[in-house]
């Protein structure tokens, strides 16, 4: 015949399981810090794209009332403008166009990054860039690399920066994009 079953004991005051149940730490960088999420580097990417489309919108509209404007208006009324010209005025305005955005994008994310781990966005979502080896701040040379990567790199192959952001969904133990991993850096959710 089997012993006879002992009843359980009680836990002691204080000492029980999160409600919901057994919590499991997620990934930490190399300071300790928890990892950013996939979603907060989403929208971070999207608040500072915003801040740096915005700011390309004056120059854009200054170019576009400059070049196009006067070349409509100098068409005699009912004729068609020529498609070569239009053409052509239109790369004029794209040789513009892209320098004026890598100036930009390279301001705004290599020196924000760099002074101090953190672009608007990442502020907002309350994460920063630190180094992968040690977790200190990136230097120049890092967010330089950073920036290259993931935005010259989009302009002369467009779908490699859908392959650069979604590579931390993969990415262990890190959950680094290809960015990161060229300047070995690592994205770190900051203390509230």
């Amino acid at each position: 015949m089997p012993p006879a079953a002992v009843p359980g004991y009680a836990y002691p005051p204080g000492y029980a399981y999160p409600p919901g149940g057994v919590r499991r730490p997620g990934p930490v960088g190399p300071g300790g810090a928890p990892l950013a999420e996939f979603w907060q580097r989403l929208v971070a990417y999207i608040i500072d794209g915003l801040i740096v489309g915005a700011a390309l919108l004056i120059p854009t509209f200054l170019l576009f009332g400059l070049v196009f404007v006067p070349y409509i208006a100098s068409l005699e009324p009912g004729t068609a403008p020529n498609p070569v010209h239009f053409v052509l005025l239109y790369v004029l305005l794209f040789a513009i166009i892209v320098p004026l955005n890598l100036i930009a994008s390279y301001v705004y994310f290599v020196r924000m990054c760099h002074r101090g781990g953190q672009t608007i966005g990442k502020r907002v979502m309350k994460i920063r860039v630190i180094r992968a080896g040690d977790g200190g701040p990136i230097d120049l040379r890092s967010a330089k690399r950073r920036w290259l990567v993931q935005h010259v790199s989009a302009i002369v192959a467009p779908y490699f920066s859908w392959a650069d952001g979604l590579w931390l969904l993969w990415d262990q133990p890190y959950r680094q994009c290809l960015h990161d991993k060229c300047a070995e850096t690592v994205v770190v959710q900051v203390a509230a």
